[in-house]
């Protein structure tokens, strides 16, 4: 697609989302997967029942059918989109990655300079701090299919806590895997070199093997929600007495206690540097700020003088 044709699309699309009114995060969403759906199958010349009824429910994003993702859209304006949709086909200007480039740009605009808001609640423990930047990665996510804010959050996270441990590592190695493009990334540790992943595939399974061959011990991080899947893949390849998948949260809370901050105080300060760091790696290897984290300090009610 010429630059001319990419501006005109935009301009297109632009146009009508000022329209309809898309500028929330649930019609961008809605509009992006059912951009991503109509590619995958093929669906704009099959009419409009698969914006409607039975129908709709075939297709979604996870665990919302297509009714469910369509809602904050509106049927109504689903329909006059995948007309345009049709209409830009019919003269031959469609181009489907372009299109649904338009909505990701546009999604990652409305989270432009908004960081993952975490909070330091004293009374929880250290591992509920890198949880709740994991779950914010994965609600931001949810909202951008294609993305890898998991990963990439959990790949600077763990870096940073490393940068703190045992000083200056590799940053901003990490690799597409083929299957679903899984973001992985690599931080080499002596012979040790350790994987950062949302999800553990055979594509990574056969980098370990290569790591094995090549003398190197391969080590796995990986969410919380993803442990035991992954521990069962890396068994059934055989290796599980040869890699060691780690929970993140526990992975990076423990090398916290490790470097001796078991104080109230002591833990504050190491939230605090391991959010500071992390946030200078995403300065430096990132092009979208929101990945930052904003960190708020909750403090203890005052008790009133007896």
């Amino acid at each position: 697609m010429t630059v001319n044709a990419a501006n005109t699309t935009r301009a297109k699309l632009a146009a009508f989302a000022m329209e309809k009114s898309i500028h929330a995060k649930g019609p961008l969403f809605a509009a992006l997967v059912l951009t991503e759906q109509i590619k995958a199958r093929g669906l704009l010349s099959s009419g409009d029942r698969f914006l409607r009824g039975p129908s709709a429910k075939r297709w979604g994003y996870g665990k919302r059918n297509g009714q469910e993702v369509l809602r904050p859209l509106g049927v109504g304006t689903a329909q006059e989109y995948v007309g345009l949709l049709r209409e830009m086909a019919s003269t031959g200007t469609l181009d489907l990655d372009e299109v649904a480039s338009f909505w990701r740009d546009r999604i990652r605009d409305l989270f432009a300079g908004k960081p993952f808001r975490i909070e330091f609640d004293e009374s929880r423990g250290l591992r509920m701090v890198v949880r709740d930047i994991v779950e914010r990665a994965e609600q931001r996510q949810a909202s951008m299919p294609g993305s890898h804010y998991v990963a990439t959050a959990m790949q600077h996270l763990v870096g940073a806590q490393l940068d703190l441990t045992l000083g200056a590592v590799g940053h901003n190695k990490y690799s597409l895997t083929n299957e679903s493009s899984v973001r992985v990334g690599h931080f080499l540790l002596g012979d040790t070199i350790l994987h950062v992943t949302e999800f553990v595939r055979e594509s990574l399974v056969e980098i370990c093997r290569a790591d094995l061959r090549g003398r190197r011990r391969p080590v796995i991080a990986t969410p919380r929600r993803a442990l035991e899947a992954s521990e069962i893949v890396i068994d059934e390849a055989r290796l599980g007495d040869q890699v060691d998948v780690f929970d993140v949260e526990q992975f990076v809370a423990l090398s916290i206690y490790l470097t001796g901050k078991v104080t109230l105080e002591g833990r504050k300060t190491a939230v605090v540097d391991l959010v500071e760091r992390y946030n200078e790696l995403v300065e430096r290897f990132e092009a979208d700020s929101s990945l930052k984290i904003g960190l708020r300090q909750q403090k203890k009610p005052r008790r009133n003088a007896a």
